[in-house]
């Protein structure tokens, strides 16, 4: 692996038209795969028809950190969700695995012998995205259980209010770069130091009982926090399903219109919510009176500023959750609302502010550490949706190889798809040789495809590559089919040099 102030190697950008490229590889030596990996991976780019796709691609030899392959290794490209890599490789080095989520329920009152509880109930979040149905049976679970403990503790009544204590992050909940007329949708969930569910809401249509009727639509969790309005229609069987859900913006009011054929499929959409925090603590409240516990309060949201340290009180239920389980989310199935959590996470815990400066500060220290200079990229959101975030397949490959042998080195990689087996890339690389030997991280926003990880070979090579796709039109399949056909490339590379070595 290269010293960190050493930055690695890359040949002259290569030409950007592949067709230009065919009459002068007719025209050289005939080479073998073990002579030239590069040579082969671009005669693969030539041979596709991609247009005016952009492709920048780095493959690096770990063991002793030699680039067999670079192409337009030092432009930038935008990464899509490779931008993720860099999050949870600085959380993972900087806080370490063991960093926990702490999500606490208290109260400056008094628990009386009668099981009335006289005063607030407040809910203090530290930027925990696992407050969820996802480890656990039903989206209300955690909540269930901090009820059932309430009652076991005597408690009957709540006189005061349940508030929402959000105040370890900014209220800036959308990224402004993000698309806005996306941002009803699963993927643009807003940002909450106390979040719940994903800070979404899901939506289940079925047909109605007869053509003409108005759909059946439920929700989970279910709750009065979202009112949802129904205009769709049951349609012929015939008909293809033509449905639209959104959100109106500001609100929680969700319209489900268009139609869907009578006996077809229910289909699910996740919705995101308006003031996650709020909705945390509505959701809290109507498990407590689903459960016994009369609450004379409503929901509400401190805003008041937030103290230096949390004041005296009894705890009344705490719910943790793991960094690492975290981040395994967060690139395996490449959610982007745990990788803004993370990213505030990082600027709270290391500059005191739970914001996107703060944070994207902190990353921008930690690439500094390892030889990628401010403004020789360029990074605006932890998730990477923003279309401004942008990287060289050379940075990319850097941080691989960086966090390959370090001490988290292990863990990082426990983090990433891998290939034919779960997470994004369960139904990928399935072909004999390639199903388990790669580790990546996918990336896909419009125009863009990104593949980048570690890629090991049967002779027991371990490679970190980078294959970055812009400008693209048309079907994105095709560009997952070439990513897959560079790695086998790679592989037969692997094996032909293990024979020369031999």
């Amino acid at each position: 692996m290269p010293h960190e102030d050493q930055p690695l190697r890359s040949v002259v950008p290569w030409p950007l038209c592949f067709l230009f490229l065919v009459p002068v590889m007719a025209m050289a030596s005939p080479l073998t795969a073990a002579e030239d990996l590069e040579f082969e991976i671009r005669r693969l780019l030539a041979a596709r028809d991609l247009g005016n796709v952009r492709a920048g691609i780095v493959v690096l030899r770990l063991w002793n950190a030699k680039v067999v392959c670079a192409c337009n290794a030092d432009e930038l490209f935008a990464v899509a969700s490779n931008n993720k890599l860099f999050v949870t490789a600085a959380a993972l080095h900087l806080l370490g695995p063991d960093y926990t989520f702490r999500t606490v329920a208290w109260t400056p009152g008094i628990l009386e012998r009668s099981g009335v509880l006289r005063g607030d109930v407040i809910v203090r979040g530290t930027g925990d995205p696992n407050l969820s149905g996802r480890f656990h049976p039903r989206p209300t679970s955690i909540f269930e259980s901090w009820s059932m403990g309430l009652r076991r503790r005597g408690v009957r009544r709540i006189e005061g209010r349940i508030l929402a204590d959000d105040r370890a992050f900014d209220r800036q909940w959308v990224h402004p770069s993000w698309p806005q007329d996306q941002l009803s949708t699963w993927y643009c969930a807003p940002i909450s130091a106390l979040s719940f569910q994903d800070n979404c809401i899901d939506i289940l249509v079925r047909p109605g009982k007869a053509q003409g009727l108005p759909l059946a639509v439920s929700v989970s969790p279910l709750t009065s926090y979202v009112t949802v309005r129904v205009s769709g229609k049951t349609a012929s069987g015939r008909t293809r399903s033509a449905l639209s859900l959104s959100r109106r913006p500001g609100t929680n009011e969700v319209d489900v219109e268009g139609e869907h054929p009578l006996g077809g499929a229910p289909c699910r959409e996740s919705l995101s919510v308006h003031d996650p925090a709020l909705y945390t603590v509505h959701v809290f409240r109507e498990v407590l009176i689903e459960n016994g516990i009369e609450v004379a309060g409503g929901p509400a949201v401190i805003d008041s500023p937030s103290p230096a340290s949390e004041p005296p009180g009894l705890r009344l239920a705490e719910f943790s959750s793991n960094l690492l389980e975290t981040l395994r989310v967060t690139n395996k199935r490449s959610q982007n609302f745990y990788a803004e959590q993370v990213l505030k996470t990082l600027g709270r815990e290391r500059r005191g502010e739970g914001s996107w400066p703060a944070g994207l500060a902190v990353l921008a220290d930690f690439l500094e550490g390892l030889g990628i200079p401010r403004g020789s990229y360029s990074q605006v959101d932890g998730c990477g949706l923003a279309r401004e975030n942008r990287f060289s397949p050379t940075q990319v490959v850097r941080l691989l190889a960086w966090m390959h042998d370090k001490p988290h080195g292990e863990a990082f990689r426990s983090t990433l798809a891998c290939g034919g087996q779960d997470g994004t890339l369960a139904g990928r690389f399935l072909r004999p040789g390639l199903k388990g030997r790669i580790y990546s991280k996918t990336g896909s926003i419009r125009g863009v495809s990104a593949l980048s990880g570690y890629l090991y070979g049967v002779t027991g090579t371990a490679y970190a590559f980078s294959i970055l796709f812009n400008d693209f039109e048309g079907d994105g399949d095709r560009l997952k089919d070439l990513q897959e056909a560079i790695c086998e490339q790679i592989m037969d590379w692997d094996r032909a040099m293990a024979r020369i070595d031999r």
